[in-house]
């Protein structure tokens, strides 16, 4: 992820030392830091034979999930071309939720918009489903709470639509895509209750694509302006709304590592709602 960031950084460098022997390629920056909150809804189902990892994405039902800080740049193009980047990061202070986008206006306040994008979110103790559901088996020999950052990441186009007037200034992008969760890997040890037998579940998950909706809403207010820059407040919101699971090829062994079988799970659906809300300032030159 670190090199992802810095890779769009050396780009937006190389291209504006470029422009200065070149027509101007970037006219004007603008960029923000911010402070936001994140609150994630996902539906829960009832246990069935197997495990749903959708079960364990983090959601505590009462206010906000997650706080962030971050900060996000927008560059106005030649040739109506403009551009976002937004990165923000947990309490871990580890930059993991990125948003690039570039849009083209063929006309002045309508546009099309491209990118890509990667989310984060926490699932915690999943193994609860082997520790309520093993009989006679003690369901997870790990003794430590079991939490893992999942990264969802995904494709995005639609309609961007944007308004100046005078110190306000809104843009409003309608994107939808595909996604998945970035596949990872668990393994579960189980032993029986007062015997010797022992049995070992590797897991290994694998792209589940899924159709998004991801509107997203940016209102500017110029408050200060020095020369050729101005100083302002910015608000962004977004939501993202789909249907997704987590499918996975399931490998169990009892006694031995020769005595396996291997299963292949298509979880049941859930609907995932993600809603970020934030507030900061920004410089525009």
């Amino acid at each position: 992820m670190k090199t992802t960031i810095l890779s769009v950084i050396i780009c937006f460098l190389a291209l504006n030392k470029e422009a200065k022997a070149q027509d101007k390629f970037i006219r004007n920056y603008e960029i923000s830091m911010f402070f936001g909150v994140r609150d994630t809804k996902i539906d829960s189902f009832p246990n069935t034979q197997n495990v749903d990892f959708m079960n364990y994405l983090y959601d505590s039902h009462e206010g906000s999930d997650y706080q962030y800080i971050g900060f996000s740049g927008h560059f106005w193009l030649k040739n109506n071309w403009e551009s976002d980047f937004k990165v923000a990061m947990y309490d871990d202070f580890v930059p993991d939720n990125l948003d690039i986008t570039v849009q083209y206006f063929a006309l002045k306040n309508i546009g099309l918009s491209f990118g890509l994008y990667t989310h984060s979110v926490l699932m915690n103790d999943f193994t609860m489903f082997h520790k309520t559901t093993g009989e006679g088996l003690y369901g997870d020999l790990e003794t430590n709470f079991r939490q893992r950052k999942l990264f969802d990441r995904g494709v995005q186009g639609g309609l961007v639509l944007k308004q100046d007037l005078g110190v306000f200034h809104a843009s409003l992008k309608l994107a939808g895509g595909v996604s998945s969760f970035k596949p990872f890997s668990e393994v579960v040890l189980q032993k029986q209750v007062d015997g010797n037998f022992v049995r070992q579940i590797d897991y290994q998950t694998e792209n589940t694509w899924n159709f998004f909706f991801f509107p997203d809403l940016r209102l500017n207010l110029d408050c200060l302006t020095m020369k050729k820059s101005k100083l302002g407040i910015q608000l962004q919101a977004n939501y993202f709304y789909s249907e997704k699971s987590i499918d996975y090829t399931q490998t169990t062994y009892d006694w031995t590592i020769e005595n396996s079988t291997v299963q292949q799970v298509d979880s049941p659906k859930h609907w995932y709602r993600k809603f970020d809300l934030d507030f900061g300032l920004y410089l525009k030159w």
